[in-house]
C-alpha cells in the first residue's frame, strides 16, 4: 500500500515539473504606421512550477533567388523591450517590439534555459515568434513570403 501511494505521488509531482513552456502568439502580422513604425507585443509563458530564464535573439527571414528560406542574425531595424528575462514559476512575461522595416519579416527564438531537467541533463527549449511587417493595412506579407517560398 506504501509502494503504491508513493508510486502516485512520484507520478503526480514529476510530470508537472517537467517543461511546461510556450509562445503567444506564434506569428504576428503587422504593418507600418505613417512614420514607417510598425509595433507589437507577444508572450512567454511558464507552466512549470520552478523560474524560467529565457533569453531573445533575433534573425531576419528571408529568401534567395530559388526560394530557399535564409535566417540571417541581426539587431538592424528591430528593437525589443528586453533582451532577456526571468519567469517566475506559473507566470508570463510580455515582450514588446519596434521595427522601423517595412516588408521585413523576423524570427525572435527564445532559449529557455532551467526549463527542463532529466536525469542531471539539462534541456535548454528554443522557441520562436514570426513577425512579418508589411507597408499596408490589410497586405499579407506572410502570404507573399510564403508564396515565394512555397511553404505549406
Amino acid at each position: 500500500m506504501r509502494l503504491l501511494l508513493v508510486t502516485m505521488m512520484f507520478a503526480i509531482v514529476v510530470p508537472s515539473s517537467q517543461a511546461q513552456i510556450g509562445i503567444s502568439s506564434l506569428v504576428t502580422e503587422t504593418h507600418a504606421n505613417k512614420k514607417g513604425l510598425a509595433q507589437g507585443e507577444f508572450t512567454i509563458t511558464n507552466g512549470s512550477i520552478s523560474p524560467v530564464a529565457t533569453v531573445l535573439e533575433i534573425k531576419r527571414l528571408g529568401h534567395d533567388d530559388q526560394g530557399k528560406v535564409t535566417l540571417t542574425p541581426t539587431t538592424e531595424g528591430i528593437r525589443l523591450s528586453e533582451t532577456s528575462a526571468r519567469i517566475g514559476p506559473r507566470s508570463s512575461h510580455v515582450f514588446a517590439f519596434e521595427t522601423n522595416c517595412v516588408d521585413c519579416a523576423f524570427i525572435v527564438f527564445t532559449s529557455n534555459s532551467d526549463a527542463l531537467q532529466l536525469a542531471g541533463l539539462r534541456v535548454q527549449l528554443r522557441l520562436g515568434h514570426t513577425i512579418y511587417v508589411s507597408a499596408k493595412k490589410g497586405e499579407s506579407l506572410r502570404r507573399k513570403f510564403t508564396t515565394e517560398t512555397k511553404i505549406q
